[in-house]
């Protein structure tokens, strides 16, 4: 079972309807059955590739109680490690885990978009119940 790292808050919209954004919660978790992320480095920069595992959506309880979208992406324990140590590596973490939901929903036929201004939720590492 995967470890918790943090929770990051953002919204989803669907079909390009923005007006209508409904809150989602994205844990991101950690196990080492997940590759570890490498980088290549080129003569533009970096270039990271971050294995991961989405899980499937699930509804859990925001502060107010109401019902919200929420899923765990799974990262190895160096990816967690080097977010920890650099704001923009943990955005790229996030933003991965984010382009992976937007993913998911495609494949189900819907067109969802993930507001790319996330916040990390203090104080919690896993978000359930």
């Amino acid at each position: 079972r995967p470890s918790p790292g943090f929770v990051a808050k953002t919204y989803k919209w669907m079909d390009g309807k923005e007006a209508e954004k409904d809150k989602i919660f994205i844990n991101i978790v950690q196990s080492d059955k997940i590759a570890e992320p490498t980088k290549q480095t080129t003569p533009k920069g970096d270039c990271w590739s971050l294995p991961y595992s989405l899980g499937p959506p699930h509804m859990e309880k925001d502060k107010k109680g109401e019902n919200s979208t929420c899923f765990d992406c799974c990262y190895h324990p160096m990816a967690l490690s080097l977010g920890s140590m650099n704001t923009n590596f943990r955005n790229m973490l996030v933003t991965t885990a984010m382009d992976g939901v937007e993913e998911a929903y495609k494949r189900q036929g819907h067109k969802v978009t993930l507001d790319r201004q996330f916040h990390v939720v203090k104080g919690i590492s896993y978000k359930e119940g």
